[in-house]
């Protein structure tokens, strides 16, 4: 191989490092495992229900994976994502009942806390 051509791929190889980077630097992301994404649990839910539970994972910090993960999402959170009061009621009853989260409610009945599951594992129709 030339020496032209070993730079030319040793730059391309420099570039693409460079985007990895600039992606890689926003610490708010989520990660969608092949596990989930080809389970008959998540097939079975509708997209704005996995667009909730994507943002979900957004809320959540899971510094310990082997722990349940817990997290409020109140409705000044959700708007900004673009859901209103009856997607999110209804994106969070599909959630529970296909076991990818468990709720908390309080007094007034309103969804306060998530707890992320994997009971989706266990789910069939």
């Amino acid at each position: 191989m030339s020496n032209r051509i070993r730079k030319k791929l040793s730059q391309e190889g420099n570039d693409k490092q460079k985007e990895r980077i600039s992606i890689g630097n926003d610490k708010n992301y989520a990660r969608l495992y092949n596990s989930l994404a080809k389970s008959p649990a998540w097939q079975d839910l509708k997209y704005s229900s996995q667009s909730f539970y994507m943002c979900l994972i957004l809320m959540t910090r899971q510094d310990n994976l082997d722990q349940r993960v817990k997290c409020r999402f109140p409705e000044t959170i959700y708007k900004k994502y673009g859901f209103n009061h009856s997607t999110a009621n209804r994106a969070t009853e599909e959630l529970e009942d296909h076991g990818f989260i468990s709720v908390e409610r309080f007094k007034n009945k309103t969804p306060s806390r998530f707890t992320l599951i994997e009971d989706w594992k266990k789910w069939s129709k």
